[in-house]
């Protein structure tokens, strides 16, 4: 969960997403977020020690970020709701999320940010089990109310979500419309997991 940033932290943060969309991850040095953000080098060090510390930072506003579409779409309260009108909602709002600020893709789906902070890799495999476990439970509940098929386990069911939303983020264009796209991975997802019957 991501920590309480001061006013300070957050601009850093948001120089660095917008220096990552315009130069990649190659870009992302703390002397173009000091330049950005109009202060020193060792301004940019008081609030964030390292740059690995800076881009955990970012990793952990992404995890919150997704961690808060998954609770404002798939309530817990709401038994019975289909699969693909949850799964259509949560998409959409990632979709989104991806297409308003793409700098986040490379956070995320590429190995980029391994090859500049190999350090990272536990953060990111973090966030993955995370998402993962939130998909698990999700598809047990599914499969509970008997909308999908029970001869799966929920944790494969979640990696291949997951795995399906990591291309169809990569391949989202600024044209693209985030619900119709959400609505066919939420359709896709429907004819491999329903239930018979």
């Amino acid at each position: 969960m991501e920590q309480l940033l001061t006013d300070r932290q957050t601009q850093i943060l948001d120089a660095a997403v917008a220096i990552i969309g315009e130069s990649g991850m190659t870009g992302l040095t703390i002397r173009n977020v000091a330049r950005s953000v109009g202060i020193t080098e060792p301004g940019v060090y008081r609030h964030f020690p390292s740059k690995l510390e800076l881009l955990k930072a970012l990793l952990g506003r992404v995890e919150t970020t997704m961690g808060g579409h998954y609770l404002a779409t798939v309530k817990e309260g709401e038994p019975g709701r289909e699969p693909r009108e949850i799964l259509t909602a949560f998409f959409t709002a990632m979709f989104q999320e991806f297409r308003t600020m793409p700098a986040l893709i490379p956070l995320l789906f590429t190995d980029e940010l391994f090859h500049q902070e190999p350090r990272l890799r536990l953060s990111v495999s973090s966030m993955v089990e995370a998402q993962i476990s939130r998909f698990s439970i999700l598809a047990q509940r599914f499969q509970r109310e008997g909308f999908w098929r029970r001869d799966i386990d929920p944790e494969q069911i979640a990696v291949i979500l997951l795995g399906t939303v990591r291309l169809t983020v990569i391949r989202i264009g600024p044209d693209d419309d985030p619900e119709k796209r959400a609505a066919a991975v939420a359709s896709l997802l429907q004819s491999l997991f329903a239930a018979a019957g």
